[in-house]
């Protein structure tokens, strides 16, 4: 197996183990979080995690943080890795973005 596709499927699995992990430690329904991707560095050692949401994305960030230590004694615990990443979370915003262009292109049909 290449390197990259091993990235490909560790990323894969920490994407889905957290975003199982979240939704347990981020109690409030009305955030509803969704990881949409994972990059995990070649050495293992650190994992950028991008969240998105329809509720205030940087408060939801901000919550994150603060349980960083706990999501990620949940995620050890459930990697078959030798390391599990220290992560970090940040705001995908591709889903506003997509938003934005949807009104955009309905306004512009509409004229």
């Amino acid at each position: 197996m290449t390197n990259s596709r091993r990235l490909e499927k560790i990323n894969e699995q920490i994407k889905n183990l957290l975003g199982a992990i979240i939704h347990e430690e981020i109690s409030d329904p009305a955030h509803l979080i969704s990881v949409t991707r994972v990059v995990t560095s070649a050495d293992l050692h650190h994992a950028r995690v991008f969240v998105s949401s329809y509720s205030n994305l940087l408060e939801i960030i901000a919550e994150l943080e603060q349980k960083r230590s706990q999501i990620s004694q949940k995620l050890a615990s459930q990697m078959t890795t030798k390391f599990t990443p220290k992560i970090s979370f940040l705001p995908d915003d591709s889903i506003a973005y997509a938003d934005e262009i949807s009104r955009i292109i309905d306004h512009a049909v509409k004229k």
